[in-house]
């Protein structure tokens, strides 16, 4: 078996671009699903209810639902529900943020319910009050390494699905609108389905 190697150098332009896609993506995503995450695990271990579910509910909604899903109705769905319309970067990045956002809180959550009611005591028997416990005691333990080792590399895997819009974009770009496209889409698939059964 031979490998074609020109076929990379042929191709150099389009891999180095795609290479600058996926950094700028996956470091875009993390400066805003970090304290995005942050957040919504202190929202999560609110003693008021109402906050607690508001981000429950989002961080099981986003953390159950494909990205792909998220990016194709942000693409298709916004601009004929809300009348918002978004670039295919924008679209791929607003994706990403939310469902990182989701799957930090949960990590973050884990990690400042691990931290031991002891040290928190302590800091406060120091002279600090409670929210200088949490912002110098249990944030910095809570929310140091898992996200920083380990997510950015699974957001970097994840961003392989933001080019999919434009590619399944491209053949009614010229000239149809986000909501023509998903009917063209939809006649598609279905005369698809129909040509196979």
């Amino acid at each position: 078996m031979n490998f074609d190697w020109t076929v990379i150098w042929r191709n150099a332009p389009s891999l180095a671009e795609g290479t600058l896609l996926t950094v700028v993506l996956t470091t875009l995503t993390m400066a805003i699903a970090i304290p995005g995450g942050i957040v919504l695990a202190l929202m999560r271990l609110s003693p008021i209810r109402a906050v607690s579910a508001a981000s429950a509910g989002f961080v099981e909604f986003f953390r159950n639902l494909p990205l792909i899903l998220v990016v194709y109705w942000a693409y298709y769905v916004m601009p004929v529900a809300f009348d918002v319309q978004f670039s295919a970067f924008t679209t791929g990045l607003a994706a990403l943020a939310l469902n990182v956002s989701a799957y930090n809180s949960e990590t973050f959550r884990a990690g400042i319910q691990s931290i031991r009611k002891g040290q928190v005591e302590a800091a406060l028997a120091l002279g600090m009050s409670r929210a200088q416990a949490v912002r110098e005691v249990v944030l910095p333990s809570g929310t140091s390494i898992p996200v920083r080792l380990d997510q950015p590399l699974s957001t970097k895997h994840d961003r392989a699905g933001a080019p999919f819009v434009a590619s399944v974009a491209a053949p009614f770009s010229r000239s149809v609108t986000p909501a023509a496209g998903v009917v063209s889409l939809k006649a598609r698939l279905v005369g698809a389905g129909g040509g196979s059964s």
